[in-house]
């Protein structure tokens, strides 16, 4: 079995972090990650499982410390036409990071790295405040778009990969909620998306997550994978 080390993860929660990825056909038993983990003086080991429709890898056995469901989910960009609001802004990466911040943490209170609570109290939101802050500098995104009011009520991040687009965070505040702006800054995206020859869009989110995941089947996304994700504390 091979461990993979991942170096961003261990720096930024310093702890020796490392992932391994589970075939469906020939699953490791739950001690034999332990035990090669301890061997590699891991402190967690992230099991990484792509789930395929109608075969059951009874995960139960694993009785990890943490376990959640990742569904992608995808739509076509292909001969569609967006409308971009006034509100709908590029953000400045001085002036709106604080704000930022605050709507980065909301869009992530389902993240595994918030439930776990083996990162530690403070961990998870210090790991959204580096997300948006890269963001805003361009290191994992190519642009963020704010929705302005007399605040920002949200955003919107996206990357561009080839042909294919990915929204990192989208988030509203929730003051706003039932106002369309979150189908106003996907569209945004998807506009943007289309403007750099993008034939579709991506993004990922929790299954616990129902009303991301409501948000983006009712704006025409379909999920294209669920991956099953462990964390394995040595």
């Amino acid at each position: 079995m091979v461990i993979q080390v991942l170096p961003w993860d261990s720096a930024f929660f310093r702890k020796k972090i490392g992932a391994i990825f589970l075939d469906g056909n020939l699953i490791p038993d739950r001690e034999e990650i332990l035990s090669s983990g301890k061997e590699s003086s891991f402190d967690v080991v992230y099991g990484f499982l792509h789930v395929m429709e109608g075969k059951n890898y009874n995960p139960e056995e694993y009785r990890t410390d943490y376990r959640t469901t990742n569904v992608t989910y995808s739509q076509n960009l292909i001969g569609q036409e967006y409308i971009i609001w006034p509100q709908i802004k590029t953000a400045d990466p001085y002036k709106d990071l604080n704000a930022l911040k605050e709507l980065a943490y909301l869009a992530g209170h389902s993240s595994r790295f918030l439930k776990d609570k083996n990162f530690g109290e403070n961990a998870g939101k210090s790991m959204y405040d580096v997300w948006i802050q890269n963001s805003l500098n361009k290191e994992i995104a190519d642009e963020v778009f704010i929705y302005q009011t007399e605040n920002i009520a949200g955003f919107v991040s996206v990357k561009i990969n080839n042909d294919i687009a990915s929204i990192g965070l989208l988030s509203v505040e929730e003051k706003s909620r039932g106002q369309n702006i979150g189908a106003k800054l996907l569209y945004a995206a998807n506009f943007y998306a289309l403007q750099k020859k993008c034939k579709s869009i991506e993004v990922s989110t929790q299954i616990e997550n129902i009303s991301a995941c409501n948000f983006y089947e009712k704006n025409g996304f379909r999920p294209i994978n669920k991956t099953e994700i462990y964390h394995f504390w040595i």
